[in-house]
């Protein structure tokens, strides 16, 4: 195990790398751990640590207020990175270990899983398996069922596409559609991914709140440069390993029964995730508690475009 304490914006961070079942777990520790309450959250992607992305947002009046956090870095990507194999099965198997030695170290009263996008995806993954070990979940922008996501979405991009007469543009669309195994990777992250933010429905609804990922990453105290480099590296890796998987992913073919507070936060101008899909499935899920916030002035990253609305759900 290897822990180390970094001053960050007047916070005391720990960043902290431990050793399970041979494979290196990395992760980012924000506030009080005594409290005996934390949230273990997931990052989307596949491939994306946000907390080295999103530091300023994260470490200004978060969850850190009332919890401990802890940024995991999903095996293959940051902290976690290796140039090995990934597969799903093995990202939530290491939430499971990670939570377990979380719980026992910290001796934690409450362990709130949350998860963003794709980690929205395999946080329910894990609530399927191993729905004791946690308190509540509370999925942002909740991935469900790829394939009928992106139908849905594609319509939407198309109507928004057809209404400025883009006659290149909506050629492109027309012919990625019409491809035997669409959506394919290059429609998702080149095609509609310069659409969604054209429209402002990807990371930010906000104009003004647009991100310059590479150069935060860079800038980032928390990383050394070679785990800078293993950022980028991890995208790249997690992407071509993940990405087939999760364009198959079918949340509504496992258990939708849950004895912990369910929790759905959601975008209304997120075109990345189908608002009308998460409705869908949150309409099947019984639990002890339940709630679907739809955020209105907000896309992909509702919990940080809102944040103040975000906040008072704790």
């Amino acid at each position: 195990m290897a822990r180390e304490y970094i001053e960050m914006r007047g916070k005391r961070v720990v960043k902290e790398k431990v050793t399970i079942d041979g494979h290196q777990n990395g992760w980012f520790l924000v506030g009080n751990p005594q409290v005996r309450k934390m949230v273990l959250f997931l990052h989307g992607g596949p491939g994306s640590p946000e907390f080295p992305i999103f530091e300023n947002e994260l470490l200004s009046g978060f969850l850190d207020e009332k919890y401990a956090v802890c940024y995991l870095d999903f095996l293959g990507s940051g902290l976690s990175f290796t140039q090995k194999e990934v597969t799903e099965d093995m990202l939530i198997e290491q939430v499971i270990q990670v939570a377990a030695y979380l719980k026992e170290t910290y001796q934690l009263k409450q362990l709130v899983l949350m998860g963003h996008s794709y980690g929205s995806y395999i946080g329910i993954k894990v609530l399927q398996l191993r729905p004791a070990v946690f308190s509540a979940y509370y999925g942002i922008s909740q991935v469900i069922d790829v394939r009928s996501s992106e139908e849905i979405l594609y319509q939407k991009i198309y109507q928004l596409t057809a209404k400025e007469q883009t006659t290149k543009i909506l050629q492109q669309l027309t012919k990625m559609r019409k491809k035997k195994d669409f959506p394919t990777q290059k429609y998702v992250g080149k095609v509609k991914g310069k659409l969604v933010e054209k429209y402002h429905g990807g990371m930010f609804f906000d104009p003004d709140l647009e991100v310059k990922l590479i150069t935060r990453l860079f800038l980032f105290q928390g990383y050394t440069f070679f785990e800078k480099l293993n950022y980028l590296r991890g995208l790249i890796h997690s992407n071509r390993m993940l990405f087939p998987t999760l364009l198959e992913a079918n949340l509504f073919e496992g258990s939708l029964s849950f004895d912990i507070p369910v929790y759905f936060i959601h975008g209304e101008k997120d075109l990345q995730v189908s608002k009308e899909l998460v409705i869908h499935f949150f309409d099947r899920i019984t639990s002890s508690k339940k709630e679907l916030i739809i955020f209105s002035e907000s896309a992909h990253f509702p919990h940080l475009e809102e944040k103040e609305k975000f906040m008072k759900l704790f």
